[in-house]
Order: structure tokens, then sequence, then C-alpha cells
């Protein structure tokens, strides 16, 4: 786990570094914003994440990925009411939006306990995009946390499809909640379901 953390660490160091030569040469690059609030969220620096996050959409307002984007960063801090505003403003925006759209936005129902619509959700971005790790893992807790096991067992099948060498530890590892208690959630659902450890 060391090791793959101090590569996770030297991989935010340079994008971070980047980020900062792009908004040298242009300080209005929401995107540059966008890369620094995804390492920041990755590092755990939840509030500093969302202030980087909240600039990339001041400047881009109508700029769609970067709201989703947000929606994300707001999603693992802790605001997943916000997150459903982003998502569905930039879903508006783009009509014709990636399955991770629709993942963001049944995350943030998920969060705010709308457990059978973030269900739905996650089976209608599985329709944009099979392969979907992230969507498979959502989908599966979700399931199994209402009591839907075969179905979410289905699921389970389907991350060590796309992943033959997934571990629990190393996924889990690799999440930036806020809410120690949803990393829990997620775990736990991944075991009931039989996921590797």
């Amino acid at each position: 786990g060391r090791e793959r953390a101090s590569e996770r660490e030297e991989g935010f160091k340079q994008a971070i570094d980047c980020a900062k030569k792009a908004l040298e040469l242009d300080p209005s690059c929401s995107d540059a914003y966008s890369v620094m609030s995804f390492c920041l969220l990755g590092r755990g620096q939840h509030t500093q994440a969302i202030e980087m996050s909240d600039k990339a959409v001041e400047l881009a307002p109508n700029h769609a990925e970067c709201l989703a984007l947000s929606a994300v960063v707001r999603n693992k801090s802790g605001q997943p009411e916000r997150a459903v505003q982003l998502i569905t403003k930039a879903m508006r925006l783009s009509p014709t939006y990636p399955a991770w759209f629709l993942w963001a936005l049944g995350l943030a129902h998920r969060l705010t306990g709308d457990k059978d619509l973030a269900v739905r959700l996650f089976r209608k971005a599985l329709e944009r995009n099979r392969d979907f790790l992230a969507i498979h893992v959502s989908l599966a807790v979700t399931l199994s946390e209402l009591d839907h096991i075969e179905e979410a067992r289905k699921s389970a099948a389907e991350i060590l499809r796309i992943s033959p060498g997934f571990s629990i530890h190393n996924y889990i590892e690799g999440l930036s909640y806020s809410d120690q208690e949803e990393l829990q959630r997620i775990e736990e659902g991944l075991r009931r379901v039989g996921s590797p450890d």
C-alpha cells in the first residue's frame, strides 16, 4: 500500500505542477482548477478541493464537464445535495453526456438516501458504458444494501470481469470520501457479495 500511495502522491504533485503552469499562462483556465481540485480531493483535502472546483465553475459556468467534476468533488466531500444541482445542470448543457455523469448523479442520490433511484441511475449509466468499474462497484454495494443479493452478486462478477485483480482493500484505498462511514458501507457491501479482500 505504501508504494502505491507514494506513486499516487507523485502523480498528484506532477498534475498540480502542470495545472499551476497552465494558470500562469492563462489565469482563467477552468480545466487547470478542475485538475487541482481532483488532486486535492485525492489527498483528502476536501475544503481546498471544493474551493478549487468552485473556482473552475465560476470561470466556466456553462462547461458541462467542469460542473460534473465539481459534482464528484461535492459527493466525496459530504455535499451530495449540491452535487445534484451541479450534475443536473451539466446534463442540461450537454445532452449527449458520458456515462459517468449518470454515475455522479446516482452517487448523489445514494448519499442522500434515495437508493432505489440511485440503482436506476447506475443501471442507466451502464447502458452507456458497460465497462465502467466504479459504476459496477456503486451498483453492487447499493443493491446489497437493499438486500437484492443475487443482482448484487451479478454486479460483483462484472467487477472481476473488468478488473480481474480487483481487491476491496486496494479499491477503498483509492477512494477519497470525507465520510469514513461511507467507506465502511462500501467495504461491507462488497464483502457481502463476495468480492475479494
